[in-house]
C-alpha cells in the first residue's frame, strides 16, 4: 500500500484492518531513506492508549473501553503523528483501511484526501443493516462533502445509494473500472 507513494518521495503510513494479518505491524515507509519502520516500543504505546482510555471512561467522556480495532487505530494515529517510534516527524500521508466501514468506524475521525468504496455486499449485517442499500448508506458515512470517491461498479442497489450520497455531498466520483487492465494487456504488455 505505501509503495504507491514511493515515487513521490513521501513518508507514508499504513494502518490496515485487524482482519489483515499485516495490521499488527503498523508501518511507516520512509522512502528517502529506503527502509520500512515499525513502532520502536509498541508495548509502551499500547499502555499509553490504555491509560488514556481508562481515564476517559472513568471521567464519563467515553462510554465504553475501546475495542481492539479502536485501540489499534489510536496506536496508528499516534505513530503516524510522530509520537511513537524512531521518527520525530509525522507522516506526509496515511493510508487507512476501515474496520467495518461506515459512519461509526474508528477511522472516521480523519478528513481523507480520497475515499475508496470496494465491493459492497451483505456483510456485517448485525451492525450495518439488512439490505445492500442500508449497508451502502452506512459505508458511505466515510465520504466527505466535496471530497473524492473512487469506486467500481457495484450491485444496482449499492450504485443507487452511492449515487445519492455523491449528489448530496457534491463529490468528485471516479470509476476505477477504466483503469483495470484487460487480460490481453496483462499477458502482452506494451514495450517501451
Amino acid at each position: 500500500r505505501a509503495e504507491v507513494f514511493d515515487a513521490y518521495q513521501s513518508d507514508s503510513g499504513v494502518g490496515a484492518s485487524p482482519n489483515d494479518a499485516a495490521s499488527l505491524a503498523i508501518e511507516r515507509s520512509d522512502v528517502p531513506f529506503g527502509r520500512r519502520r515499525t513502532a520502536a516500543n509498541p508495548a509502551s504505546a499500547t499502555l499509553a492508549v490504555r491509560a488514556r482510555s481508562e481515564g476517559l471512561v472513568a471521567s464519563g467522556d467515553l462510554p465504553n473501553h475501546p475495542s481492539f480495532f479502536e485501540t489499534l487505530t489510536a496506536l496508528a494515529f499516534l505513530y503516524f503523528a510522530g509520537d511513537q517510534g524512531d521518527s520525530a516527524h509525522p507522516v506526509d500521508i496515511a493510508i487507512l483501511e476501515v474496520g467495518l466501514g461506515g459512519r461509526l468506524d474508528a477511522t472516521n475521525i480523519v478528513d481523507p484526501l480520497l475515499s475508496i468504496l470496494t465491493d459492497i455486499s451483505l456483510d456485517h449485517q448485525d451492525y450495518l443493516g439488512n439490505t445492500i442499500t442500508e449497508i451502502t448508506r452506512e459505508k458511505a458515512g466515510i465520504l466527505r462533502s466535496r471530497g473524492t470517491l473512487i469506486t467500481l461498479p457495484q450491485h444496482p442497489e449499492a450504485n443507487q445509494a452511492i449515487g445519492e450520497a455523491a449528489a448530496t455531498l457534491d463529490l468528485h466520483a471516479i470509476s476505477a473500472a477504466n483503469y483495470i487492465p484487460t487480460a490481453d494487456k496483462l499477458m502482452h504488455p506494451p514495450f517501451e
